[in-house]
């Protein structure tokens, strides 16, 4: 199924910061997009990629100006009988293939929450709060450790056997469950 593109009948730079755009729609919306942090060598495109606190993406061309742009699945995703999401095969995560083919939750994580820290040589995984691999709002993705993203994980395992589906939770109750089940390794010093 096709998505409808928004369509864009004015942009400008943001006064607040230049490098952000301020763009309107057709039917009188406002969109504040965020400048992607991505390559240019590793784009196969001319354009400059932007994105929505929502996580809509946008290219800015000389040619086209400013247009929607839409995520791709890798070809392991789109061939019937390769796909699994252990990694070996393909992967669920969607990709911008023309802008370096980065991830959508890492290029909005990074444009809003800065880059992947790597703290004790430990490098930190991009987590989608509510489980849910086709958001990658703002609000959604945070960077936390290998460990943190596992214990999330089996929190929201048990949150949906218990009958709960966390992708219609708020963000703000499911950071409260997160930090109610947070456990300190009882082996670890306390600084």
């Amino acid at each position: 199924m096709r998505k409808e593109k928004i369509k864009i009948v004015e942009y400008a730079p943001s006064a607040a910061n230049p490098k952000m755009l301020v763009a309107y729609t057709v039917n009188g919306g406002r969109l504040d997009l965020y400048p992607c942090d991505v390559p240019i060598e590793r784009c196969r495109t001319k354009g400059r990629l932007f994105v929505t606190g929502s996580g809509l993406f946008f290219s800015l061309t000389k040619r086209r100006g400013l247009e929607q742009v839409f995520e791709n699945f890798g070809l392991a995703r789109r061939t019937p009988g390769r796909h699994c999401h252990n990694g070996v095969r393909g992967c669920d995560y969607p990709q911008m293939r023309d802008y370096g083919l980065g991830y959508c939750h890492v290029l909005v994580c990074t444009t809003f929450h800065g880059p992947r820290p790597v703290v004790d040589g430990v490098r930190y995984q991009c987590d989608h709060k509510n489980g849910d691999v086709m958001d990658w709002s703002k609000d959604n993705l945070e960077w936390v450790t290998p460990h943190e993203n596992a214990k999330r994980r089996a929190i929201l395992r048990a949150l949906r056997m218990c009958g709960r589906d966390p992708r219609k939770m708020s963000y703000a109750e499911l950071d409260e469950i997160f930090q109610k089940y947070t456990f300190t390794n009882p082996g670890a010093s306390s600084r």
